[in-house]
């Protein structure tokens, strides 16, 4: 899609905000996603993730395909804030589409809420025919 922007022009600095709060987890045995930092055919200048979340919630991440990105942690007040920063990426380029999804395909910190996977499958209404051990190597 392409349609004009109003007062944007080569060299523009466009910002952009996402806040997901979320007050009770949408499942309840944990949450996984992802933040790409970097975007195909535009660099971008400065990312940066927050997590904020109760330190009570087991909230774990890995950096995919961004070897040197280590969050800035604090715990206060009876929570933890995880928060990724990295700046100057040069624009992606495409990548294969389809790919499974334990292939990265662009720069991201991904990050969950669940204790375990088989916490996570014992949720599922058709657990009880489900061995979590047989999709895990």
């Amino acid at each position: 899609m392409r349609g004009p922007l109003p007062a944007i022009a080569p060299g523009s600095v466009v910002e952009g905000e996402i806040t997901i709060p979320e007050s009770v987890p949408f499942f309840g045995a944990g949450t996984s996603s992802r933040y790409f930092f970097g975007r195909v055919a535009v660099p971008v200048r400065h990312s940066r993730l927050t997590l904020d979340a109760p330190s009570s919630l087991p909230l774990r991440y890995s950096t995919q395909l961004l070897p040197d990105l280590q969050p800035q942690r604090t715990e206060q007040d009876g929570r933890v804030r995880l928060i990724f920063k990295r700046a100057s990426i040069e624009p992606l380029e495409e990548v294969q589409s389809n790919l499974p999804s334990d292939v990265p395909a662009y720069p991201a910190p991904a990050f969950s809420t669940g204790e375990s996977w088989e916490r996570v499958a014992a949720e599922y209404p058709c657990a009880q025919d489900f061995d979590a051990n047989s999709f895990l190597h």
